[in-house]
């Protein structure tokens, strides 16, 4: 079944709007843990998932993008309807109980942007999703999922990400939760000084080993692995498991209390491991590192000579947010943001169905081939006007509320075959040539309607 889809040749290649895409999806939580581990692709090998994806893309005669993280699962549909869509989940899931957050038309679009920009991530504004969702996209191309007009719809979200996270200056403000959790563990390092360090390190997942790697890194010895399955933890850590202790989790919680100094918690949960019922496994002044969502230690569970640092601290901690007053700003801040990214999609698609911005941009790129110097840069006015109609063409076709230099430089570098390497840079010279006119004639055409 893998790479049978079929629409991404017949409805993938239509050219749709905002108003085509559907989307279905849930985050986690307490009730819909169990759900959430039945629909995500996380540990599926490649092929289970490009046959889940084939399934529903099959069932809803449509293109589907599919996009899980460890706190997250996504369904989205290209040509379709909410109902459709998730008949065709539910066929193949037929025991997932919960609602699904359900989004139509732009909502939907504004939705993809909201989650690729991080900012309906666990760490506001965190870069790791963004990667994660051009990895997504990339996956499906790859596997011919999406047809190529369903993939010029996700470039506009990765657009209008980029905007977003310019304008909100995430660029370089977050950073993610194994970063912070290393910084973490450093300072407690450096605040214990020669002192032998007692360690124990909650699950061995994908976060978990990382961790574990960067303690013995730092020449940390006494660390007690506490894991669902020991020879999982002996896979994932390989050739560095004789360093540790390993347990499983049954037998450590079932075992006699031990004297810790830190405890580093990356468990999946749909809730707390330690709460006022069942207090932490030690009484002993220590430091606990909770980084799991669901949190895995609720605060009742520990004594006053306690250090909990949960998910509100690493959210805080991954801005540099001294208060959370700071924080609801950025959200607040956030909001109007998409809002006006959102209205900006919604006039460039009412501007990329005006028959006359049509015909102004096709004048303007003609004017670029006259007076290209065919002589001086060695490429013909042939070879410039190809390029340059084809240019025209996929503008016509994103939706973009701004074509980024890089994108034009790609269909430049596509359409340059023959080009000595020396005549390139200055063919790369007409991008912003390129872009002006966009602006122009997506300007000039807005005006037209103002005052019409």
């Amino acid at each position: 079944m893998a790479g049978t889809t079929g629409w991404s040749g017949s409805v993938g290649n239509q050219v749709s709007d905002a108003k085509s895409i559907v989307s279905l999806g849930l985050k986690i939580s307490v009730d819909s843990h169990d759900d959430i581990l039945k629909l995500s692709s996380e540990g599926m090998t490649e092929v289970e998932r490009e046959n889940k994806i084939t399934s529903i893309a099959e069932i809803c005669k449509c293109d589907i993008f599919e996009f899980s993280t460890c706190n997250r699962v996504l369904f989205v549909g290209f040509n379709t309807s909410l109902e459709k869509l998730e008949n065709a989940i539910r066929k193949l899931h037929p025991t997932v109980k919960s609602k699904m957050i359900s989004h139509e038309g732009i909502e939907a679009w504004s939705n993809l942007v909201t989650i690729a920009s991080g900012l309906d991530s666990l760490v506001l504004g965190e870069l790791q999703v963004m990667g994660q969702f051009r990895k997504a996209i990339n996956w499906h191309r790859s596997r011919n999922l999406i047809g190529q007009s369903t993939s010029e719809e996700l470039d506009t979200v990765i657009s209008a990400n980029r905007r977003v996270r310019r304008i909100l200056n995430l660029n370089h403000t977050t950073r993610s939760m194994f970063t912070l959790a290393l910084d973490e563990v450093n300072r407690f390092v450096e605040s214990q000084g020669n002192k032998d360090i007692k360690i124990v390190v909650l699950g061995c997942g994908e976060m978990g080993s990382q961790a574990i790697f960067s303690l013995l890194d730092l020449g940390l010895e006494n660390i007690l692995v506490a894991n669902r399955s020991v020879s999982k933890a002996k896979e994932r850590l390989g050739s560095r498991f004789q360093e540790v202790t390993a347990v499983s989790m049954e037998d450590w919680l079932a075992g006699t209390p031990v004297e810790v100094d830190l405890i580093i918690s990356i468990l999946r949960r749909s809730k707390p491991l330690f709460d006022s019922d069942y207090p932490l496994i030690t009484s002993t002044p220590c430091t606990i590192l909770d980084f799991s969502w669901p949190p895995s230690v609720d605060p009742s569970a520990i004594n006053s000579s306690q250090n909990l640092l949960g998910m509100k601290h690493w959210i805080k901690a991954a801005h540099g947010y001294s208060s959370d007053k700071k924080l609801d700003e950025i959200k607040k801040q956030s909001i109007s943001v998409i809002e006006e990214v959102v209205d900006g999609h919604k006039r460039l698609i009412r501007l990329r169905s005006s028959s006359e911005w049509r015909r102004q941009l096709h004048m303007q790129m003609r004017d670029i081939v006259e007076h290209w110097d065919a002589e001086s840069t060695g490429v013909s006015h042939e070879h410039v006007e190809r390029i340059v109609k084809n240019i025209a063409h996929k503008i016509g076709k994103t939706q973009q509320t701004r074509i980024d230099d890089e994108i034009i430089r790609s269909w430049i570098t596509e359409d340059s075959k023959g080009i000595p390497e020396t005549s390139l840079s200055q063919l790369l010279g007409i991008v912003q040539s390129i872009e002006s006119v966009v602006e122009l004639g997506a300007k000039g055409n807005e005006d037209k309607n103002r005052h019409s």
